[in-house]
């Protein structure tokens, strides 16, 4: 905390001399409990931000932020180290259940400084809000999804969009691309996916990392709404490498991508993708054969198929 001397001397270079009050974490508390209801609420007039509030806004209400870009983080800390900050017209935003919705790179940088910076509040924003602040900012996919809630976001991202290519019959092509902006839509339809997360991470992590979580959990996701119990054991047999009978198809699958990489050369972009999503697919069709008529087809992907999706076995086991 900067001494009466010094404070007077900062808020003479920060804000042109104009008369401040601080913003401590009682009154912050105070305000979030007024305006918790909305309707959106600006303060008249900027307060001066301790330290001290910065750290207690960013552990108890930064929830659901999009990623801290550091180096702004940085370059905010030292130009309020240095008294070059200047009060302007953002503010540090709330919404009406008290999340920060906008500021934390600020904040993160006065927490970093221990120095007090100048700045306007609102309170009682809209939780959608969020997704028009600071839309410059290049806010990728896995921001979003962690915006609305997901407890894997970087997998999540992933998975919501292979579950909607998975199921437009679009897994080899996996179009359309689906913006950041596209991704709500696609959250409230498919948020279960998250269920499997932890499950794809160990299949990922125990065997040749050739598919990323978020696209193993999403056909396990589509997977288990067709027959759940033979998912839970196909999700098994792919993590531990006990194959069995059943889900040899699986096996030839992990091979026959091996044998593309080797043979073939396809070791990366659209071509691999396409045939990692294909054999995946002629997987679950082998598993699904042999538990309904003891049938073993035979899982090959030529390179003919690349852009023609197998149909995915659901019908009566």
């Amino acid at each position: 905390m900067l001494s009466s001397k010094k404070l007077v001397k900062h808020l003479q270079v920060v804000d042109s001399g104009l008369q401040m009050e601080w913003m401590t974490v009682a009154k912050l508390k105070e305000f979030l409990a007024k305006f918790k209801d909305g309707p959106p609420t600006f303060l008249e007039k900027h307060w001066l931000v301790p330290s001290d509030t910065a750290t207690y806004i960013l552990r108890n209400h930064n929830w659901g932020n999009r990623k801290m870009r550091d180096r702004k983080v940085f370059e905010y800390g030292d130009m309020m180290k240095s008294r070059n900050w200047s009060a302007n017209s953002t503010t540090v935003g709330f919404g009406a259940n008290g999340r920060l919705l906008d500021g934390q790179q600020r904040l993160a940088g006065c927490q970093a400084a221990k120095t007090p910076f100048p700045v306007g509040f609102c309170f009682g924003l809209a939780d959608d809000t969020f997704d028009t602040i600071d839309m410059g900012a290049g806010r990728n996919h896995e921001d979003v999804v962690k915006s609305l809630g997901a407890k894997y976001p970087k997998e999540s991202a992933v998975a919501i969009r292979w579950v909607e290519w998975i199921k437009t019959g679009n897994a080899l092509t996996r179009k359309p691309a689906y913006s950041p902006q596209e991704l709500p839509l696609l959250w409230d339809r498919y948020q279960d996916v998250e269920h499997w997360v932890l499950d794809a991470r160990k299949i990922v992590s125990r065997t040749e990392p050739w598919i990323s979580a978020g696209a193993v959990a999403a056909f396990l996701y589509v997977f288990h709404e067709i027959d759940a119990k033979l998912t839970v054991r196909f999700a098994r047999a792919w993590q531990d490498g006990t194959f069995g009978e059943e889900f040899l198809g699986l096996k030839q699958a992990q091979s026959h991508l091996t044998w593309l990489r080797a043979k073939k050369n396809i070791k990366g972009g659209d071509a691999y993708a396409s045939a990692r999503a294909g054999l995946l697919i002629l997987a679950w069709n082998h598993a699904r054969a042999v538990q309904r008529n003891g049938r073993r087809p035979k899982v090959f992907w030529g390179d003919e198929k690349f852009h023609v999706c197998p149909h995915i076995d659901g019908g009566p086991a």
